[in-house]
């Protein structure tokens, strides 16, 4: 594993995290136009969608929909990131999707039909006609991109509530309109097991913390190339555990410790953190700190809730000039380039012990350590070089942008069962 095959995944991560947001949403708020402007303002309206696929069919109650959304092995995690690893394998299937949607849009069939470039001109009588014939036609020809998107969302919706036995049988009842292959994923016919949806989510299997024990490793593997694999591993390895614990724990509150000195010069061990400021001695540690303490090394936190909170992200752009002479210039403080987070209860329960507050800081103190397994870190624009520190070390890392997408695109697949798929009765 090296430096550019990890920004290679990222990069696709988030080209799959964008064609699923525009599948749902094609507007700027949630959609990376890549060839349509944001000009004029009022947005735009794609005539694929997720809804076409999913709108008919029996109804789910709120709580299918909720324990869809909450079980993290089988809900809207896995459903997402079973589309997202087949991206990463394969970087075009996005690319397709994302093109589909800025092509069958609304903002194309204007601009043939408008004689000026004001927002004012409208001219529906005129474009009307043919913006029904092209979202007819997206409607009754749904790409192979949108056919498989739509399969790795829902594939496995009914083992959220139900037992695994004919859970995807089951589906046509909710989904008639999905592939069929679908309805059989479990237990594929040998005639399917090289279809996209069987490959990746066999390549699942290995979000299972036991999965070296009981998944053929060799057999779910076998065909792919050796670029493959290497992003197959930086995916369940470093990236994807990052992306599932942050969702898991979504609605907690966190807290995160950065890296306090530069990543080069940083010794990761068994116990995260290793290296923290002092800013006490023993002869002090009493009044500096307030409330009953444990006599022990101190280190500094920031708590959010969410593992994406103001507090926690921090510092948003580059500094310039730094206090400290180890800080390179035009770049980040250390402890903001890499941060490791944690839920806070689970610090508390592990450790038996509160955060404590000091009377020269205005954020809280934590002391003993936990060990770095426990840990997720997140980090800002690096070069591959930095990178490939952090890929030798035994740690699970992304770029805190790529958990914020994440969690964003989950909830946006939830809005739409909730709009169109709930039982309101």
């Amino acid at each position: 594993m090296h430096g550019p095959e990890y920004l290679l995944t990222i990069e696709r991560i988030n080209s799959a995290l964008n064609s699923i947001n525009g599948f749902i949403c094609s507007r700027p708020c949630c959609f990376k136009h890549q060839s349509i402007l944001s000009e004029p303002p009022q947005g735009h309206h794609t005539y694929i969608g997720l809804g076409n696929h999913i709108w008919d069919g029996k109804k789910f109650t709120e709580e299918e929909v909720l324990n869809y959304e909450n079980d993290i092995k089988h809900g809207v995690v896995h459903g997402v990131l079973s589309y997202v690893i087949g991206c990463v394998i394969n970087g075009t299937l996005s690319e397709n999707l994302n093109t589909r949607i800025e092509d069958k849009n609304l903002c194309k069939i204007k601009k043939k039909v408008k004689l000026s470039n004001s927002p004012l001109e409208l001219l529906k009588e005129k474009y009307g006609p043919q913006e029904l014939i092209t979202a007819s036609d997206c409607y009754a020809n749904p790409s192979f991109e949108e056919r498989l998107l739509t399969s790795c969302l829902v594939h496995d919706f009914l083992r959220c509530s139900y037992e695994k036995e004919s859970h995807d049988k089951n589906l046509k009842k909710y989904f008639p309109r999905v592939d069929p292959i679908t309805f059989s994923h479990s237990k594929p016919t040998p005639e399917l097991e090289h279809k996209p949806l069987i490959r990746n989510d066999r390549l699942e299997l290995f979000r299972f913390e036991d999965s070296e024990d009981w998944v053929d490793k060799e057999k779910v593997l076998r065909g792919y190339s050796e670029l493959e694999l290497n992003l197959i591993k930086i995916f369940y390895e470093k990236i994807r555990p990052v992306l599932e614990k942050s969702y898991q724990y979504r609605n907690e509150r966190w807290i995160r410790h950065g890296l306090e000195r530069h990543i080069s010069a940083y010794e990761f061990e068994k116990y995260y953190p290793s290296i923290v400021i002092n800013i006490t001695g023993e002869e002090n540690f009493e009044e500096m700190f307030l409330g009953e303490i444990q006599e022990d090394e101190a280190w500094s936190v920031e708590i959010s809730k969410g593992p994406m909170g103001d507090c926690i992200v921090g510092q948003d752009e580059p500094k310039q000039d730094f206090e400290a002479f180890w800080q390179e210039s035009n770049t980040f403080f250390s402890w903001e380039l890499v941060q490791g987070k944690i839920p806070l209860k689970e610090y508390t329960s592990k450790t038996k012990r509160n955060l404590i507050y000091s009377k020269l800081r205005d954020h809280f103190f934590a002391t003993s350590k936990l060990p770095i397994e426990d840990w997720v870190f997140t980090h800002k624009n690096m070069n591959s070089k930095m990178i490939e520190i952090l890929i030798e070390k035994e740690i699970r890392f992304c770029h805190e942008d790529l958990v914020r997408n994440f969690l964003k695109t989950c909830d946006k697949v939830i809005d739409v069962f909730y709009g169109i798929k709930m039982s309101h009765e």
